[in-house]
């Protein structure tokens, strides 16, 4: 059984933060963690594996500490990679592979604050194309659950 854990950890360049994402990721007995907003920066990205997650993709901007996502892997997860599909602008991962014979696609996305919806369409349009197997998704879509509640004007910029 994978148990999966997707969060918004609000940028990792702190050392502390990362050694703190690792216990909550142990603590979680999680096999696949779905980050995004690590805000690491193309080439000078810090790497978050450990022995406990030993396994670990990222989709980085190029040129600014902001966006970006990771998928990572528990050592118990035996991931073999097969394919990825990466934004440059680090808000989305796309990873294809076996566990135990099966075909996975992991897909990690962090949508934009505004046009949320127009990001999202072309995406998943990407996403079909590179698919295969059982898809799981983890991210943040930015879109409230309840526009009422989660938002200052009350009512959401998303279209219905």
């Amino acid at each position: 059984m994978l148990t999966y854990w997707s969060n918004n950890v609000h940028e990792l360049n702190i050392p502390e933060k990362r050694s703190q994402l690792q216990r909550q990721l142990w603590a979680a007995k999680a096999s696949v963690a779905f980050l995004q907003e690590t805000h690491f920066k193309g080439g000078d990205a810090p790497k978050l594996e450990n022995r406990r997650f030993p396994l670990g993709f990222y989709a980085n901007h190029q040129t600014a500490k902001k966006a970006g996502v990771a998928i990572l892997f528990a050592q118990t997860t035996p991931f073999l990679h097969l394919a990825s599909q990466l934004d440059l602008m680090g808000r989305y991962l796309f990873l294809k592979g076996t566990i135990a014979d099966h075909v996975y696609t992991f897909a990690c996305i962090y949508c934009p604050n505004r046009g949320q919806h127009t990001f999202l369409s072309r995406t998943l349009a990407k996403l079909e194309t590179f698919r295969e197997g059982l898809l799981v998704l983890g991210g943040d879509l930015n879109v409230p659950l309840d526009p009422r509640l989660d938002t200052s004007r009350g009512m959401s910029a998303v279209p219905a």
